[in-house]
């Protein structure tokens, strides 16, 4: 297969090489792991070459790969979130184009060139009606059919789905291969050096990081919290200058890589000189409490959980522990 231009992830392309040279690849497969980090890309190169009869698929110059790139081969059907942040399951009676039940009924008809492939990214966000009734199709596609979801939340889909599924695992970047792309798109020195110990190895994270604004609230909302853990006085700080940009999801994702590093620079003292990094916060129990906040946050996001009053809570409760569960030496949490 032809990955050229594509950066980092040697296994899994290596893996599907070998699947799209045998043919010997699941019908239905799951791509997770974090958001930004070209699970999207591969994934359509991938499928590209199923309909490329080049000898190193996909070519990017034949008729198929023109109408895949271009968004109009018959037989590449993608589907992403709407407006509304889902994917919805589609009304009965009136199957909405780029809803589920759409999609069951268009794999119903016989492909245009005698083969498909379906692409739903964020699959994660279709709700658990529409995860339902897309199992069928998922376990008993047409046999000319190869379907792959993509998710940044695998937590989100549900057992079953994934039980369905033959899953590749991709892992975020190294610093040296999100340094190389960004510095392909033009990024100055001083910006990636600024984003790379946020961004958790995602280019879609340090793009978002690059501007200037966002980032000096997101480094002035994590002072506030170094602040109180330091000084346990009343927590009064805002992040709505934040939200106005990007989602609390993301916020908390951010401020995740923020204090992993600030714990990584404390207990081992490897990590580079990072400038906003507040140094006289040395306390590991508190550093790896917070680490734990920000991660049940982002859990409690799937169960509508109000994130202002419970960072309050969960910071006022903080103070009061007697000891960390996690011990110093287990650092594996930090990598998730």
């Amino acid at each position: 297969m032809d990955f050229n231009g594509i950066t980092g992830h040697s296994l899994q392309r290596s893996i599907l090489d070998r699947l799209s040279r045998t043919g010997l690849h699941h019908h239905t497969m799951l791509f997770t792991g974090q958001a930004g980090i070209g699970k999207m890309r591969i994934a359509r190169r991938f499928l590209m070459s199923l309909f490329c009869s080049a000898e190193n698929p996909p070519c990017g110059i034949c008729n198929s790969c023109h109408q895949v790139e271009a968004g109009s081969h018959p037989d590449f059907i993608t589907i992403i979130p709407g407006e509304k942040g889902n994917i919805p399951v589609g009304n009965e009676t009136k199957k909405e184009e780029g809803s589920i039940r759409w999609l069951i009924d268009r794999l119903a008809m016989a492909p245009v060139t005698g083969r498909r492939a379906v692409l739903i990214d964020d699959a994660h966000c279709m709700n658990n009606q529409a995860q339902n009734s897309f199992l069928k199709t998922m376990e008993e596609p047409s046999p000319s059919t190869i379907i792959i979801l993509i998710s940044s939340q695998k937590s989100r889909l549900l057992p079953t789905v994934k039980s369905r599924c033959s899953e590749l695992r991709f892992t975020r970047l190294s610093d040296k291969e999100l340094r190389d792309i960004l510095s392909a798109r033009d990024y100055n020195a001083e910006t990636i050096d600024r984003t790379l110990p946020v961004a958790g190895g995602s280019v879609e994270n340090a793009e978002i990081l690059a501007d200037q604004t966002l980032f000096s609230s997101l480094i002035q909302y994590y002072h506030s919290l170094c602040e109180f853990l330091l000084v346990e006085s009343v927590f009064t700080a805002n992040y709505k200058d934040i939200t106005k940009t990007i989602s609390e999801d993301r916020m908390i994702d951010f401020l995740t890589h923020m204090f992993r590093v600030h714990l990584l620079h404390v207990v081992t003292g490897s990590v580079p000189h990072v400038p906003w990094i507040r140094n006289e916060l040395t306390d590991i129990h508190k550093l790896k409490g917070m680490i734990k906040i920000l991660l049940a946050l982002k859990k409690g996001q799937s169960h509508n959980l109000n994130i202002r009053m419970a960072i309050k809570g969960m910071l006022y409760s903080l103070c009061f522990e007697k000891g960390s569960d996690l011990p110093l030496t287990d650092l594996s949490y930090m990598t998730g």
